[in-house]
Protein backbone atom coordinates (compact mmCIF):
# COMPACT_ATOMS: atom_id res chain seq x y z
CA UNK A 1 0.00 0.00 0.00
CA UNK A 2 1.09 3.39 -0.78
CA UNK A 3 0.37 6.53 1.74
CA UNK A 4 0.86 10.00 0.30
CA UNK A 5 0.30 13.42 0.89
CA UNK A 6 -2.76 14.49 -0.98
CA UNK A 7 -1.43 17.47 -3.74
CA UNK A 8 -3.10 20.02 -5.43
CA UNK A 9 -2.46 17.53 -8.66
CA UNK A 10 -4.95 14.40 -7.53
CA UNK A 11 -8.44 14.22 -8.24
CA UNK A 12 -9.89 16.27 -5.41
CA UNK A 13 -13.82 15.77 -6.41
CA UNK A 14 -12.89 11.83 -6.77
CA UNK A 15 -11.96 12.42 -3.12
CA UNK A 16 -15.01 13.96 -2.02
CA UNK A 17 -16.45 11.31 -4.00
CA UNK A 18 -15.01 8.54 -2.05
CA UNK A 19 -15.97 10.31 1.26
CA UNK A 20 -19.44 10.31 0.43
CA UNK A 21 -19.18 6.76 -0.82
CA UNK A 22 -17.71 5.37 2.26
CA UNK A 23 -19.64 6.81 5.36
CA UNK A 24 -23.15 6.68 6.59
CA UNK A 25 -24.98 8.87 9.15
CA UNK A 26 -23.32 6.70 11.91
CA UNK A 27 -19.95 8.45 10.68
CA UNK A 28 -21.16 11.88 11.78
CA UNK A 29 -20.00 13.31 14.63
CA UNK A 30 -19.41 16.89 15.76
CA UNK A 31 -17.21 17.91 13.57
CA UNK A 32 -18.87 16.71 10.42
CA UNK A 33 -21.72 19.48 11.93
CA UNK A 34 -19.15 22.31 12.56
CA UNK A 35 -17.56 21.47 9.34
CA UNK A 36 -21.14 21.40 7.91
CA UNK A 37 -20.74 18.72 5.95
CA UNK A 38 -23.90 17.51 7.58
CA UNK A 39 -27.51 18.99 8.73
CA UNK A 40 -26.86 17.56 12.14
CA UNK A 41 -26.21 14.23 13.84
CA UNK A 42 -28.48 12.51 11.49
CA UNK A 43 -28.40 13.46 8.22
CA UNK A 44 -25.41 14.67 5.77
CA UNK A 45 -25.59 17.82 3.68
CA UNK A 46 -27.35 17.98 0.67
CA UNK A 47 -23.72 19.83 -0.35
CA UNK A 48 -21.39 17.42 0.69
CA UNK A 49 -19.41 16.54 -2.46
CA UNK A 50 -19.02 20.41 -2.69
CA UNK A 51 -18.07 21.20 0.66
CA UNK A 52 -15.38 18.27 1.15
CA UNK A 53 -14.16 18.65 -2.11
CA UNK A 54 -13.69 22.77 -1.01
CA UNK A 55 -12.01 21.23 2.08
CA UNK A 56 -9.70 19.09 0.39
CA UNK A 57 -8.73 21.03 -2.07
CA UNK A 58 -7.30 23.54 0.70
CA UNK A 59 -5.64 20.63 2.33
CA UNK A 60 -3.90 19.75 -0.68
CA UNK A 61 -2.55 23.12 -0.76
CA UNK A 62 -1.20 23.07 2.84
CA UNK A 63 0.24 19.58 1.93
CA UNK A 64 2.82 21.39 0.05
CA UNK A 65 4.94 21.55 3.16
CA UNK A 66 4.51 18.24 4.90
CA UNK A 67 7.09 18.67 6.99
CA UNK A 68 5.94 22.20 8.05
CA UNK A 69 6.14 22.69 11.71
CA UNK A 70 3.43 25.59 11.99
CA UNK A 71 -0.32 24.30 12.70
CA UNK A 72 -1.69 22.64 9.50
CA UNK A 73 -4.71 20.62 7.86
CA UNK A 74 -3.06 17.88 6.06
CA UNK A 75 -5.02 15.03 4.22
CA UNK A 76 -3.30 11.55 3.45
CA UNK A 77 -4.46 9.31 0.81
CA UNK A 78 -4.01 5.37 0.77
CA UNK A 79 -3.66 3.80 -2.86
CA UNK A 80 -3.40 -0.25 -3.22
CA UNK A 81 -2.08 -1.01 -7.11
CA UNK A 82 -3.06 2.80 -7.59
CA UNK A 83 -6.47 2.31 -6.40
CA UNK A 84 -8.08 4.72 -3.78
CA UNK A 85 -8.41 2.34 -0.52
CA UNK A 86 -8.34 4.96 2.36
CA UNK A 87 -8.04 8.98 3.13
CA UNK A 88 -7.53 10.70 6.71
CA UNK A 89 -7.82 14.67 7.16
CA UNK A 90 -5.31 15.51 9.74
CA UNK A 91 -5.09 18.68 11.62
CA UNK A 92 -1.40 19.37 13.43
CA UNK A 93 -1.50 21.95 16.40
CA UNK A 94 1.89 22.10 16.85
CA UNK A 95 2.12 25.77 18.73
CA UNK A 96 0.56 24.68 21.54
CA UNK A 97 2.31 23.52 25.16
CA UNK A 98 2.39 20.14 23.89
CA UNK A 99 1.52 19.79 20.19
CA UNK A 100 -0.71 17.54 19.22
CA UNK A 101 -2.53 16.01 16.12
CA UNK A 102 -6.01 15.74 15.37
CA UNK A 103 -7.26 12.96 13.16
CA UNK A 104 -10.46 14.92 11.64
CA UNK A 105 -11.49 11.75 9.68
CA UNK A 106 -10.32 8.14 8.60
CA UNK A 107 -12.35 6.39 5.84
CA UNK A 108 -11.49 3.27 4.73
CA UNK A 109 -13.22 1.93 1.43
CA UNK A 110 -16.37 -0.43 2.68
CA UNK A 111 -15.77 -3.40 1.18
CA UNK A 112 -11.83 -3.22 2.44
CA UNK A 113 -13.15 -3.07 6.27
CA UNK A 114 -11.02 -5.32 8.10
CA UNK A 115 -8.16 -5.87 5.34
CA UNK A 116 -5.97 -3.74 7.45
CA UNK A 117 -5.71 -0.47 5.99
CA UNK A 118 -7.11 1.18 8.61
CA UNK A 119 -4.26 -0.04 11.12
CA UNK A 120 -1.53 0.55 8.66
CA UNK A 121 -2.83 4.23 8.19
CA UNK A 122 -2.83 4.93 11.90
CA UNK A 123 0.99 2.84 12.86
CA UNK A 124 1.71 5.51 9.59
CA UNK A 125 0.13 8.58 11.23
CA UNK A 126 1.54 7.37 14.48
CA UNK A 127 4.97 7.38 13.28
CA UNK A 128 4.96 10.43 11.52
CA UNK A 129 3.65 12.57 14.39
CA UNK A 130 6.54 10.54 16.58
CA UNK A 131 9.14 11.93 13.96
CA UNK A 132 7.91 15.47 13.86
CA UNK A 133 7.72 15.63 17.78
CA UNK A 134 4.00 15.37 17.98
CA UNK A 135 3.48 13.34 21.38
CA UNK A 136 -1.07 13.04 21.51
CA UNK A 137 -3.39 12.11 18.83
CA UNK A 138 -6.98 13.16 19.59
CA UNK A 139 -10.05 12.33 17.18
CA UNK A 140 -13.97 11.86 17.85
CA UNK A 141 -16.11 9.56 16.28
CA UNK A 142 -19.99 9.74 15.54
CA UNK A 143 -21.88 8.19 18.84
CA UNK A 144 -23.43 5.25 17.03
CA UNK A 145 -20.07 4.33 15.03
CA UNK A 146 -19.44 1.22 17.54
CA UNK A 147 -17.50 -0.76 14.85
CA UNK A 148 -14.79 1.98 14.72
CA UNK A 149 -14.84 2.42 18.41
CA UNK A 150 -14.32 -1.02 19.12
CA UNK A 151 -11.25 -0.61 16.09
CA UNK A 152 -9.72 2.23 18.10
CA UNK A 153 -9.99 1.02 21.46
CA UNK A 154 -7.83 -2.15 19.87
CA UNK A 155 -5.30 0.39 18.61
CA UNK A 156 -4.52 1.77 22.49
CA UNK A 157 -7.02 4.70 21.69
CA UNK A 158 -9.40 5.80 24.76
CA UNK A 159 -12.54 7.77 25.54
CA UNK A 160 -11.76 10.95 27.47
CA UNK A 161 -15.04 12.59 27.00
CA UNK A 162 -18.54 13.29 24.87
CA UNK A 163 -19.34 16.24 23.07
CA UNK A 164 -23.18 17.39 23.70
CA UNK A 165 -25.13 19.57 20.79
CA UNK A 166 -28.13 21.23 20.68
CA UNK A 167 -29.89 23.04 17.83
CA UNK A 168 -31.78 26.52 19.09
CA UNK A 169 -34.37 27.05 17.42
Amino acid sequence: MNISWLAPADDIDGLARFFADNVDANYISHSEVQWGLALDPDRWSPDLLRIMASELSARSRASLEPDSPKDSHRTIVARLDGTIVAIANLSFLCARPKPYCVIDDIVVERSRRRDGIGATLFSWIENYCRDIGVPRIFFESGIHNEAAHRFFERHGYKTISKMFFKEIP
